[in-house]
């Protein structure tokens, strides 16, 4: 399966162990927090996966990696197209849903990051 979501950080065999544990990354000449909401590469001919960095460590292998818990699109949960329609208007391709869902990425699938702004369901 190429989507890297899928792979759980309680599956043991992805489980990585760390070395050491940082508060911050540099990719590409930016600078990473933990808690900043960023752009993960997708395999070929899919939109970028959109996640929140909860943690930066380096594992036992030496290969830098974040914990990533992922957002979703109305496309990718199981709302059904016809419930996307909410009063007479299309569902906002913009919204995602922060799901419970994360596991370890290596940092170099960091793209860019982004502003995700919270708005109340009853909005």
């Amino acid at each position: 399966d190429s989507d890297s979501r899928s792979r759980r950080s309680n599956d043991p065999e992805e489980e990585i162990g760390a070395r050491c544990h940082y508060t911050s990354a540099c990719v590409d000449d930016a600078i990473f927090n933990l808690n900043d909401d960023v752009y993960v590469k997708a395999g070929p001919n899919e939109e970028n996966y959109i996640g929140r960095i909860t943690e930066f460590f380096e594992g036992t292998d030496h290969v830098l990696y974040f914990t990533c818990r992922w957002f979703f699109r109305a496309e990718d949960t199981v709302i059904s197209p016809n419930l996307l329609e909410v009063h007479d208007h299309e569902h906002d391709r913009k919204r995602v849903f922060l799901s419970e869902e994360k596991n370890d990425n290596m940092i170099e699938s960091i793209i860019s990051k982004l502003n995700i702004i919270y708005v109340d369901p009853s909005v």
